[in-house]
């Protein structure tokens, strides 16, 4: 029988040869793929053992079927391929039927279909007719990830897309999240910010500018929007995605316009509890300054120009040894004003975090600490200034959750001794004044004192700085005269005499501190109940004064008792009357004279470039 099987090859492979002379390769080889099979099994040996052709090919038959989903309903254009051949395949009709030939005995069909989960059916002997329910998927998907607000795999696949692991923030040492994506992902600006310490606030861009307003990215921490990355410490994030194109917009609307940029953080593990931490220290300065001339060089180099040009020098050689030895730095100096404005920063990063939990409860707790000095020098930087003043320094946070002088510690440094309280006039902030002496003593640099409009609206009358009376002084000659003399009025009774109490105070106790003065605010109308109702400052008060005429009194203070005044109520620009102002404040209908959050802000911002201009203290 083996003759005859290798005759029959023979047999084909002469039609192959014609087939090809005749320039039908195609054919050719089509018939030689079909063949290749049957005339393998017939001439290996294996077979060659009384076996005929029909046993040794594998039995095929046609099979069909329904594709549903859980609710009984066809699903349409479902996936059925044989498993390991995936060239014997089709797709469920509009019914959601299917036929496929030639399918293996005991085959297993793979089907699947997006939004589902795969499910793999074995061909049983016998049964033709298969019913196949699909069970949806409602975490992940195959083909496509699971988009919205709550789990990410990559995270939200649609297009361009950049993934950030949490070694590649770690590893930076950079102060927030924002700076921490510089550099790390093409098609990403970061611009830095103003480089405040600890604040840098860089700017994020996302393939250019894409609005005309605000460019921003819409930002997402575990599902959750959020304005800002730099609330987060970098070492609370396990994942970062950013998405760059378009095709966010289907998932997150017109707020994706200028891209997306999602943020998973760490979660607890099952298993025991376990502590880490991380920190770090480094330094930093400003990296070029231009090399400038010393004083000895530059009076020199000025001689010279000057005999060059047929003048007399400048300076004598006496004038030159000086400048060069610097023993006499008044006279002569030769200061290098940078050493006076820059200086190394130091800037140590610590986290701890603890983790852990069961099959049911997981936890991870972690706290940070950034410490940062920046490399121009703050005179205020560090100091301890104490405010006293009403309800808008009172730390009981009156129409507000943040004061003025919190922000000032974040922007200056400061630390706050904070005695303002609710409700208090100027009469009472003498109470404050001795209270801080008693509690500090001189372990204070400098005193700010914001006393707001409680003495206008308290119908304070103005009164006078000085009571005059006639004294006899002695003048040259010598000879004695009469003249009129100045004491300061000291009277509880009125605005300037209750200014002079509390100056007098400080000036006697604190002489080498630094003393400022803060004018109120504007104020418009108010209503804390029936018994407190407070008119905007457009109406005098009940003596007929309006709160101008208190704010030029404290204005006065300043030549008074050589104090600096700063005039808060025209720097900060808040202005309540206007409704486009009651952002600014805590209710628009009910306090228009209590700033909200974002007003106190607005004012540490106008105090900051202010302070700056003033010594810190005189030690």
């Amino acid at each position: 029988k083996a003759s005859s099987l290798f005759e029959k090859s023979e047999f084909v492979i002469n039609i192959i040869n014609d087939l090809m002379n005749k320039r039908t390769p195609i054919l050719a080889l089509s018939i030689m793929l079909v063949s290749s099979s049957a005339l393998w099994a017939e001439v290996n040996p294996t077979s060659l053992q009384g076996a005929s052709v029909s046993s040794v090919q594998q039995a095929k038959r046609t099979i069909k079927g329904t594709v549903v989903d859980n609710q009984g309903f066809p699903v349409i254009g479902a996936n059925i391929v044989v498993k390991g051949n995936s060239i014997v395949g089709t797709i469920t009709d509009i019914d959601g039927n299917f036929t496929l030939d030639e399918v293996p005995e005991g085959a297993t069909l793979i089907v699947s279909y997006i939004g589902y989960l795969e499910q793999e059916v074995t061909v049983t002997r016998g049964k033709n007719d298969y019913h196949i329910a699909l069970r949806e998927d409602t975490q992940k998907l195959e083909e496509v990830v699971v988009v919205g607000y709550g789990t990410q795999t990559k995270v939200n696949l649609t297009g361009a897309v950049s993934s950030i692991s949490k070694d590649d923030l770690q590893d930076r040492p950079v102060t927030n999240v924002s700076s921490a994506l510089q550099g790390l992902t093409p098609g990403v600006t970061v611009t830095s910010g103003t480089g405040r310490p600890g604040q840098d606030n860089s700017t994020i861009r996302v393939r250019g500018v894409g609005t005309l307003n605000n460019s921003d990215p819409y930002i997402l921490v575990d599902g959750v929007e959020t304005g800002t990355l730099n609330q987060i410490d970098p070492n609370d994030i396990e994942s970062m995605s950013i998405l760059k194109d378009a095709a966010s917009a289907a998932i997150y609307g017109s707020k994706a316009a200028n891209g997306v940029i999602l943020i998973t953080t760490k979660r607890g593990k099952t298993g025991k509890p376990t502590v880490s931490y991380s920190g770090n220290v480094s330094f930093s300065n400003v990296s070029t300054l231009i090399d400038r001339l010393s004083s000895y060089d530059h009076a020199r180099l000025y001689n010279y120009a000057l005999i060059q040009d047929g003048s007399a020098p400048r300076f004598t050689d006496e004038d030159l040894q000086l400048f060069k030895s610097g023993t006499d730095p008044y006279g002569h100096p030769n200061t290098v004003w940078t050493d006076y404005i820059y200086q190394t920063g130091f800037m140590h990063k610590h986290n701890l975090n603890v983790s852990g939990g069961s099959e049911d409860v997981k936890y991870m707790v972690s706290t940070g600490f950034l410490g940062q000095e920046g490399t121009v020098r703050n005179q205020w930087y560090g100091k301890k200034v104490a405010y006293l003043g009403d309800s808008i320094t009172d730390e009981r946070h009156v129409g507000t959750t943040k004061n003025y002088w919190e922000f000032l510690y974040e922007l200056l440094g400061i630390e706050p001794l904070v005695y303002g309280k609710n409700g208090h006039q100027w009469v009472d902030l003498l109470g404050q004044a001795e209270k801080l002496k008693a509690e500090r003593g001189d372990d204070v640099d400098a005193i700010l004192i914001f006393a707001g409009t409680n003495d206008f609206y308290g119908n304070v009358p103005l009164g006078e700085w000085y009571t005059i009376k006639y004294d006899s002084v002695e003048v040259s000659g010598p000879t004695k005269e009469v003249r009129r003399r100045r004491y300061f009025q000291m009277e509880n009774a009125t605005l300037r005499g209750r200014i002079n109490q509390v100056l007098s105070y400080l000036k006697m106790n604190y002489p080498t501190k630094q003393v400022i003065v803060l004018t109120p605010i504007h104020r418009a109308y108010a209503k804390f109940g029936q018994k407190n109702i407070q008119p905007e400052e457009s109406y005098p008060n009940r003596i007929g004064l309006y709160i101008d005429e208190y704010v030029e009194a404290i204005k006065e203070a300043a030549n008074v008792w050589a104090v600096p005044v700063i005039d808060l109520n025209s720097v900060c620009g808040l202005f309540p009357m206007y409704d486009s102002h009651t952002r600014y404040f805590a209710n628009e209908v009910k306090d228009r004279l209590h700033p909200n959050a974002e007003g106190h802000y607005r004012m540490a911002k106008a105090l900051m470039y202010q302070l700056l201009a003033f010594p810190a203290d005189f030690e």
